[in-house]
């Protein structure tokens, strides 16, 4: 599982805006925010939203590839 909290470099959240236009992106990128995983769920689901329980396959597909962590989904288990 990656460290939500370490930030990506800007060239490579720049390569995933470019290959797949994200508006939270281009925000955290304008604003100057820490380009990390928990900042832009934060920045992408609010304070007034929550996060999706449990996080599905499809909820991990809408980060950005920068950010992406396939281990954050859990598979069920018969």
């Amino acid at each position: 599982m990656m460290d939500p909290d370490k930030a990506v470099p800007r060239e490579k959240a720049e390569e995933a805006l470019a290959a797949e236009h994200c508006p939270t992106l281009e925000s955290m990128l304008k604003k100057g925010l820490p380009l990390t995983r928990s900042v832009w769920l934060q920045q992408a689901w609010g304070a007034d939203k929550h996060k999706p329980v449990p996080w599905s396959t499809e909820h991990e597909l809408e980060v950005p590839e920068c950010f992406r962590d396939h281990d954050a989904v859990k598979t069920r288990t018969r």
